[in-house]
């Protein structure tokens, strides 16, 4: 990847991506090795506003916009 994103003049960060467990959450690795770099393993994460999980559930998606909702209407009645 390194090599590839330094033809147009691009360098990565590698604080910053992470990898995500599929399928087998119960995996015990933590971290995987990038060249001398360390990029986090994570079970689930948010992309594009929606959360992604590794076994393609929903449930935490549901659970996260059902906050929010809870969220503005708490607002909403502090207004009226």
């Amino acid at each position: 990847m390194r090599e590839e994103a330094s033809l147009p003049g691009l360098q990565l960060n590698w604080a910053k991506p992470k990898v995500q467990r599929t399928g087998d959450n119960n995996s015990v690795l933590q971290m995987v090795h990038v060249g001398s770099s360390q990029v986090e393993v994570v079970n689930e994460f948010t992309y594009l506003a929606a959360c992604t999980t590794c076994d393609g559930s929903s449930e935490s998606e549901i659970f996260r916009c059902v906050g929010i909702a809870r969220n503005c209407v708490t607002l909403l009645k502090k207004l009226v």
